[in-house]
């Protein structure tokens, strides 16, 4: 995978792998503080739900199990959300340019 590559989707890809799978491609950090604890909720949600899902029996359960899992979805999307941010607010302080400026 060529790490160097410009454009949004490379981006993504960028910080999907350095937030989530802690691969190191050449980013500053992985996750802060405050992304560690959104990463654990997110994944409790996850877990939880789908333990809901398979043990529990009953209409309840199905929705409070599916409640769970689309609280980690949008726990995830927020925490790709921050972890954007946070790079943009870094290589802002750092003095960076930002893409598109002349």
């Amino acid at each position: 995978m060529n790490v160097k590559a410009r454009g949004p989707a490379a981006v993504a890809r960028r910080v999907c792998l350095t937030a989530f799978a802690g691969i190191d491609v050449g980013m500053k950090r992985t996750l802060s503080h405050t992304g560690r604890l959104t990463a654990a909720g997110g994944l409790l949600c996850l877990v939880a739900g789908a333990a809901v899902l398979a043990f529990v029996s009953g209409f309840g359960a199905v929705v409070a199990g599916a409640f769970l899992l689309g609280l980690a979805g949008i726990v995830f999307v927020s925490l790709f959300f921050l972890t954007v941010g946070e790079g943009e607010e870094r290589d802002y302080r750092g003095g960076g340019t930002r893409r598109g400026a002349r």
